[in-house]
């Protein structure tokens, strides 16, 4: 360690413990710190300083200021500041507005500091004598008015809805849904009904936190038999049956509950709009009285290629002959893409969950057959005009849990004993996958998604919401729901470079898998081992891959997979473009201090010189969002799928079912490209029969692997407005 190093936990400490931050200023500048050494100083210091309002209004935030804002803790730096209305400083707004006020505005707004009066009155007082920021305060207020408008409706439609039982809401969603899929506005498009249907899942997600505050969640409905009397009562006509209509009856208290749904949704889609500007994916076009017009830019059309990629996974996992592709057809119970999925991030088909052993094939083949077959029946035309049932369920299924319904509700003994039958599991297991599926309200557990849990109990009966479950990603919401609640939970996974079985977490299932991808393209590898530089910074390098004197320095992250616009501009901003790069930027400095170590650990040759090596650092996750960025310090990134395919060569398997699928299923889309081409060249290598290192950055850097996805698409501007 150096003399200034040491200095950290000495003199320093003693100024923070203090909070003697001016002190600080004048110890940096009589002990001659560099730039470089202030940065160690915050890196090490963050929660002795960053936490205390007393730090950010003292002189000690400018001292190398600029630098700050070059570095890798610029984003810490904002999202800390911005967070607390007392942390507020006019002359620090003064100095971080001057060196580049673009950036204050966007973390201004992605942290939501004009939420505290400090923090807006200040910059409203900056901001009079220049227009450009006078102008981004008049946007601000804008958006003030029409949240503060929303909020005081959503309120007194709370009070509104607190007036019914949860399962009445229930029903009014299930026959508002309903009743969606039979207008002629949704008929022809498949897009606007699915952007309502996420609301209506958000809605109710929301709607079942309001209640298990108050504590009174009831069912109101004793048993099915009530719940589809009264379906039927409410119930329109399916459009193939009768007519399209938006008229038909509905008993008063439902017509309430359907007004309160099209707040919620007009509500919605006004949040949703706000932050899209919040999160820089859209700009102010016009103002007009009382609504202004907003218009997206090319962050949000990489927001969109970036979700689409999601949908092309899917076909990845996908086994049948390409010659068959015009009679494609998906069974409604097949569990084999979403398992493999599942087994490619890292999930077991068993693992252990609170006591339980769970069988992740048996989870998914339980929500297949209820969300195919516990769901409103589907209906289509032969060729003949005659009406068929497009998923209506074995007889044996009937028999044990019912025809297909929009909402169900079971005795939870006999639905035990219904999917013993049907499935032939034990009686054990089924226990073990309805603890894992079943959120019981009696409980009183706090409930993120609903999803994560479609299994819901009140005292003896179950309800099921079948409208809304039948299309779902299974794989995705319990991926998420696996990383999210248990993070630490360790998984069996075979390292084929370890040879050997080993129970890990799936961050570190990750960095194996990764790590295997590399070895078995000739590069020498080293995975998850700790580093500790003589600044006293330290970390682990998470996966070093050498060859033909290029060394990538790979930093990986596991994340939640959602296509949310703020999740993603947060994924880009704190757990990228912060904290990636951070742990990158450490890692690289210790490789120069310890590269002859290294050489050993990794076999290379003694006589290779780090002046000789081509450093290449890498993000790898195993989500989309910030693919198309280069991160400051050229920080690449890709995606855990994009590295399969490259080193795998396998661009053909990903993308060339999916486009031709897409041209037949999604015919008359108008979004779809009938203008573009086929790929041309599948072949990732470019004929050398195995990856070339040059080739890995050529591929990353010309998006090879995702091009097609831009073209086939057409990614348009959207102009919104926001009412205020």
């Amino acid at each position: 360690m150096t003399n200034k190093t040491q200095l950290l936990n000495t003199e320093i400490d003693k100024a923070l413990v203090a909070k003697d931050f001016d002190y600080l200023v004048s110890f940096f500048v009589n002990n001659a710190f560099s730039a470089t050494e202030v940065l160690i100083f915050y890196k090490r210091k963050i929660d002795n300083t960053f936490i205390f309002p007393e730090f950010w209004k003292s002189n000690l935030p400018h001292y190398f200021l600029e630098k700050i804002l070059e570095s890798d803790i610029r984003i810490a730096f904002y999202q800390a500041y911005f967070q607390k209305s007392e942390n507020c400083s006019e002359e620090l707004n003064k100095h971080l507005i001057s060196i580049s006020s673009d950036e204050f505005l966007k973390y201004f707004k992605l942290w939501n500091a004009y939420k505290h009066s400090d923090f807006l009155n200040s910059f409203r007082k900056i901001s009079s004598s220049d227009y450009r920021l006078e102008k981004a305060v008049d946007e601000l207020d804008i958006i003030i008015q029409a949240e503060i408008s929303i909020n005081e409706e959503q309120k007194k439609d709370e009070l509104s809805i607190l007036q019914f039982s949860f399962g009445e809401i229930a029903m009014a969603f299930s026959v508002y849904f309903y009743a969606l899929k039979q207008n002629k506005v949704y008929l022809n498009n498949k897009s606007l009904l699915t952007s309502v249907e996420v609301t209506l899942i958000e809605e109710l997600n929301r709607i079942f936190k309001l209640f298990l505050g108050k504590k009174n969640i009831d069912f109101f409905f004793k048993n099915n038999e009530e719940i589809q009397n009264e379906f039927k009562r409410n119930e329109p006509p399916h459009h193939l049956l009768g007519h399209a209509s938006n008229h038909f009856n509905l008993e008063d208290k439902y017509k309430l509950l359907f007004r309160l749904i099209d707040r919620s949704i007009y509500h919605n889609g006004q949040l949703n709009n706000i932050q899209l500007f919040l999160c820089g994916y859209a700009e102010f076009d016009k103002v007009l009285t009382k609504q202004a017009s907003l218009r997206t830019n090319y962050s949000y059309r990489s927001f969109q290629i970036n979700n689409h990629k999601s949908v092309a996974e899917e076909y990845y996992f996908i086994d049948f002959k390409l010659e068959d592709v015009s009679s494609f057809k998906m069974e409604r119970t097949e569990i084999s893409i979403a398992l493999k999925c599942l087994f490619f991030y890292g999930v077991p088909r068993i693992f252990d969950y609170q006591k339980n052993t769970i069988d992740i094939e048996k989870v998914l083949r339980l929500l297949k057959y209820f969300s195919a077959f516990k769901g409103p029946l589907e209906r289509g035309f032969l060729p003949d005009n005659k009406v068929i049932n497009l998923n209506q369920s074995d007889d044996d299924f009937r028999r044990l849990f019912g025809i297909n319904e929009s909402l169900s509700i079971f005795n939870y003994q006999d639905l035990i004993n219904g999917i013993i039958g049907y499935f032939n599991w034990s009686e054990l297991e089924v226990a073990d996958l309805l603890s894992f599926l079943t959120f019981d309200i009696d409980l009183g557990n706090n409930l993120n998604n609903w999803l994560n849990r479609p299994f819901i109990k009140k005292g003896n009966n179950i309800l099921w919401l079948g409208s809304f479950l039948k299309d779902r990603r299974w794989d995705n919401i319990l991926l998420n729901r696996l990383k999210n609640e248990m993070p630490n939970q360790k998984y069996k996974y075979f390292s084929k470079k370890l040879n050997a079985e080993n129970l890990n977490t799936i961050p570190r299932i990750m960095e194996l898998h990764i790590e295997q991808l590399f070895y078995e393209s000739g590069f020498k590898t080293l995975s998850g081992v700790g580093f500790k530089a003589s600044n006293g910074q330290s970390g682990d390098y998470d996966i070093l891959a050498f060859k033909d004197n290029y060394l990538f320095v790979c930093e990986v992250k596991a994340g939640t997979r959602s296509d949310a616009f703020r999740l993603a501009r947060y994924a880009e901003t704190v757990r990228l473009e912060g904290c990636a790069a951070e742990q990158l930027n450490k890692a690289i400095i210790c490789i120069k201090e310890e590269w002859n170590n290294l050489k050993v650990k990794l076999n290379i040759d003694e006589r290779i010189s780090l002046g000789t090596v081509t450093i290449i650092p890498l993000i790898i996750t195993d989500y989309f969002e910030g693919d198309f960025q280069t991160y400051k310090g050229g920080i690449r990134k890709v995606s855990l799928l994009e590295m399969e395919i490259m080193f795998k060569n396998k661009k053909r398997e990903l993308l060339e079912t999916y486009i031709k699928l897409k041209r037949i299923t999604d015919a008359q889309n108008p979004k779809l490209n009938h203008e573009s081409s086929l790929v041309d060249n599948w072949d990732l290598w470019y004929g050398k029969g195995i990856l070339d290192v040059k080739d890995i950055v050529k591929n990353i850097d010309s998006n090879s692997i995702w091009k097609e996805i831009e073209t086939l698409w057409i990614f348009d501007d959207h102009t919104f407005l926001i009412d205020y």
